[in-house]
């Protein structure tokens, strides 16, 4: 015995609950007999069955009898050797028609069966009907229950923290739960530059591997261009696609076509920003409204992920943003109080330098004090005050501090070292190693004594010409000056060329101060020399004058 359905919207619960009618009824019939049976169910649909034997006609008779006027089970049509019956059950709007087919009439095993046998069929077959709805309902049921637990997933992986790689990945393992999804994509839509990006792509065909990041031009995905300009879903096989939408030759690019085909677009305010695609290469009509639908939902809430992620990505900017407005800001204010700091160090350096100028009672002393004040303010540990001499032939250390050389104050002739090439320029220099050797190379220098790694040299000067040098170096890589010490050096070289000036003339009026004192010393020597002379005088000439 076996079952055979017809028609297109047959529930499969149908012919399983079915099967086991079939070869009841077949049973109780003689041999040699035949029959199919026809049904239309409201919720299963409509379908035949019958015996194994049981031919093309033969169905169809049974098929045509369900849309013919109703008969009572005592009373079968006959037609040739075929009786068809039709019964109506009315408490479930089943309709059900027999095509029966005896044996030889001359044989009286093969008598037709009576009115019992065609109110067992129908009672066997509303039961078994009854079963496959029953089938159906939980099968329903089951398959709600999967799809609601597979929404619920999707709701909790759009709402995750996950990146949307990874959220897309999880999402696509959930879609192809319920569906045929081993190729599957996800693509955004920028309709202002006309362009898409992929943020997911899974196919089992085409190797192709997009940057999530990467924008491509419309034009280069015809059948999802398609989607996203019309804004509709699109299902069908590939082929039949182009057809409808009329889709030139030149706008299709290289790749597999696929038997069926299934898009739906993401829509946000009613614009088009992306779509979800899913294809099959191998079997057609994959794909109908439950897998549209279920797409849709999905789309929907990717779009939600989409637009959390972007409200996200927007938030750490601003606050990036915000955060680096907030550096500058104390950076800024950092920079003043270093800046005020400063200003106060180097004011009271000033000012110590000005009280130098004053309280120290020579040169030297005012050359170790001044030494100090320098090294609170820069890298001073090497150090030394270079002056040309009056002549210009010679360059006099006035002071010298130095970790290598420990003479306090020297004097050499005028050579073509970094002090004289300072001095020739009237400019500060500061030079590293690779510098220095430069000048040596074009001849303008000669280094002396021990490299220094970094030297840093202003000039003093005098009305307007330089006639000195105030110089520190450093002989470790590890110890570097900058141009902010250069110009806190210029600064200062300049006081203490008002320093100098103001010492040069204390000492000079000192020195004419002694001087005075010395002549009027001598002078008043003089003047008592010449009294006592005139007192001698006087008294000779009293005396003659008493004689």
């Amino acid at each position: 015995m076996g079952a055979g359905t017809g028609g297109t919207n047959a529930n499969p619960s149908a012919p399983a609950a079915l099967a086991g009618t079939v070869d009841a009824l077949r049973r109780t019939l003689p041999a040699g007999s035949r029959f199919a049976i026809a049904w239309r169910h409201p919720t299963l649909g409509h379908g035949c069955i019958g015996s194994t034997d049981a031919d093309e006609a033969l169905q169809d008779a049974a098929r045509r009898a369900l849309d013919a006027p109703a008969h009572t089970p005592h009373e079968p049509s006959v037609g040739a050797d075929v009786r068809v019956i039709r019964l109506r059950q009315d408490e479930a709007s089943t309709d059900i028609a027999i095509a029966h087919a005896v044996g030889d009439q001359g044989d009286a095993g093969a008598a037709a069966p009576d009115a019992t046998w065609y109110g067992l069929v129908a009672d066997l077959l509303v039961a078994g009907l009854r079963l496959g709805e029953a089938d159906a309902r939980v099968h329903t049921l089951e398959k709600s229950k999967r799809l609601q637990q597979a929404l619920y997933e999707i709701s909790d992986l759009a709402g995750s923290n996950l990146e949307m790689r990874e959220m897309l990945a999880r999402i696509h393992h959930v879609v192809g739960e319920l569906m045929p999804a081993d190729n599957f994509f996800i693509v955004q839509y920028n309709p202002g530059q006309d362009t898409l990006r992929f943020l997911y792509f899974a196919d089992s065909r085409d190797r192709f591997d997009p940057d999530p990041d990467e924008d491509f031009p419309l034009s280069e995905s015809f059948l999802t261009a398609t989607l996203l300009r019309h804004g509709r879903p699109l299902i069908g096989p590939s082929q039949a696609i182009i057809a409808e939408f009329g889709i030139p030759d030149e706008e299709i690019i290289n790749g597999p076509q696929s038997e069926d085909w299934l898009g739906v677009p993401l829509l946000r305010d009613g614009r088009v920003c992306g779509a979800i695609v899913v294809q099959d290469y191998e079997r057609p009509n994959r794909y109908g409204s439950e897998e549209q639908a279920l797409l849709e939902y999905v789309g929907q809430h990717i779009l939600t992920a989409l637009d959390r992620k972007t409200a996200q990505v927007e938030l750490e900017r601003r606050v990036r943003e915000r955060t680096r407005a907030l550096e500058r800001a104390n950076l800024e204010l950092q920079n003043e109080v270093l800046e005020r700091e400063r200003a106060e160090k180097l004011q009271q350096a000033l000012f110590r330098i000005t009280e130098l100028s004053v309280s120290a009672t020579g040169l030297d002393e005012f050359y170790a004090a001044l030494h100090g004040v320098i090294g609170e303010l820069l890298y001073a540990g090497n150090f030394y005050i270079a002056l040309l001499s009056a002549d210009g032939g010679t360059i006099e250390f006035a002071y010298v501090a130095d970790e290598y050389d420990t003479r306090r104050t020297r004097t050499r002739p005028r050579a073509k070292g970094l002090t004289e090439y300072v001095i020739d320029t009237g400019e500060p220099l500061l030079a590293d190693r690779p510098m220095i050797d430069d000048l040596e190379a074009r001849g303008l220098v000669r280094s002396m004594g021990r490299h220094a790694h970094r030297w840093l040299g202003v000039p003093l000067t005098r009305e307007g010409k330089a006639i000195g040098v105030i110089g520190v170096q450093s002989y470790t890589a590890g110890i570097d000056f900058t141009d902010r010490d250069q110009e806190l050096l210029t600064f200062v070289a300049h006081h203490i060329d008002a320093a100098l000036a103001r010492k040069r003339a204390q000492d000079t009026l000192v020195a004419a101060h002694a001087e005075l004192e010395t002549r009027v010393q001598t002078r008043t020597r003089e003047l008592a020399d010449a009294n006592r002379e005139l007192r001698e005088q006087i008294a000779e000439r009293l005396r003659a004058e008493q004689r």
